[in-house]
């Protein structure tokens, strides 16, 4: 009896000892099986891609905001003898980036409310991607309408130039005729030739015809080509902060998302891998544009027909204020990369 139990002891252990059968190699980088414990962490991921696209979101109001504060500002510098171009302009940008800033709060607002909500199984990612097509089609706009109102600038600056050259040039020709005319009537004066009447006569009438032109273009203002350029180069930094945005939001759009049920190992490794590399090259590229800034400082500088403009701070606050924006931003970039490297690091300990 003894010995019976000791065999049976013995094939028990045997038994339990023995590995599980494998019917196949798996690949190293096969999909995790699905009904696994991915969920959490896959929701925690969602959730992480949202929060950061609410970083973005807010980082882009708060530009909107900075520069409808000194659009405000310049408004309120405006004379009343001023024309009211100058005014209109900037109300006109100022609008833009209201409206601008109110669809990035209904965004920011409507993906609170997403955070707040349950999880949906049924559409892991849909958090993440809808609010991010959102977004990255009001900056899109916005950039577009930007793009239309520096056209438009454009325009109107040269033709304000055309004006602005003619009334210099009729302004030199009235004084040459007066000269001219100056001494004729000196020679009258002595006695002078009967071709000099005639002469008298004629430049009158050309002195005439000059000074009505030159009338007629007494209003325009000649402090508008530095208002319209600052505009312009306005439109154009901010159409470079755009595209910076822009570009991010389509990256995260693709790569950002909480991976799927069962989505490889190695392909999540690889998208880690893919947004640190952005986000590197993007708080790159945004210090080249804030090195690039010094460019046109002196390229303002140095114009001769800027120079003319008599330039005031407003340019130099404009560039000054995009700088700290780009740093700022570049920085920010940078600290998200160093997240996802953690992420990716909790990710490889999980044994996936």
């Amino acid at each position: 009896m003894i010995r019976n139990l000791v065999r049976v002891a013995v094939l028990v252990s045997m038994v339990t000892a023995m590995p599980a059968p494998v019917p196949a190699a798996v690949p190293a980088n096969a999909a995790a099986p699905r009904g696994s414990d991915d969920a959490p962490w896959r929701r925690e991921r969602e959730e992480r891609t949202v929060q950061r696209l609410r970083e973005d979101l807010r980082t882009l109001i708060a530009a909107a905001d900075q520069e409808i504060a000194d659009l405000d500002r310049r408004i309120d510098a405006v004379l009343p003898l001023e024309s009211p171009r100058r005014e209109r302009g900037l109300r006109d940008l100022r609008e833009r980036y209201r409206d601008y800033r109110e669809r990035l709060a209904l965004i920011d607002t409507e993906v609170e409310s997403d955070l707040a909500a349950p999880p949906d199984p049924h559409h892991p990612a849909s958090l993440a991607d809808e609010r991010y097509g959102e977004a990255l089609r009001v900056v899109r706009e916005f950039s577009k309408a930007l793009g239309a109102a520096v056209k438009s600038l454009n325009r109107d600056l040269q033709s304000l130039v055309r004006l602005l050259d003619r009334k210099q040039f009729l302004a030199d020709q009235l004084d040459s005729l007066q000269e001219r005319l100056d001494r004729i009537e000196e020679r009258l004066q002595g006695g002078g030739k009967g071709d000099d009447f005639r002469k008298r006569d004629e430049l009158r009438v050309k002195v005439r015809h000059l000074q009505d032109e030159l009338r007629s273009l007494a209003d325009v203002d000649e402090d508008l080509p530095k208002h319209f350029a600052l505009l312009i180069e306005e439109g154009k930094l901010e159409m470079e902060w755009l595209a910076v945005a822009a570009e991010r939001f389509e990256e995260l759009r693709k790569n950002g998302f909480p991976v799927a049920a069962g989505e490889a190992p190695a392909a999540v490794a690889a998208r880690y891998r893919d947004e640190i590399r952005f986000c590197e090259a993007e708080s790159r590229r945004l210090e080249r544009l804030r090195d690039d800034l010094g460019n046109r400082r002196e390229r303002l500088s140095a114009a001769g027909t800027l120079r003319d403009l008599d330039r005031s701070r407003d340019f130099d606050d404009l560039y000054d204020r995009f700088a700290d924006r780009y740093e700022r931003e570049a920085a920010r970039l940078r600290l998200r990369a160093g997240d996802y490297e953690a992420e990716q690091t909790g990710f490889s300990s999980r044994g996936r």
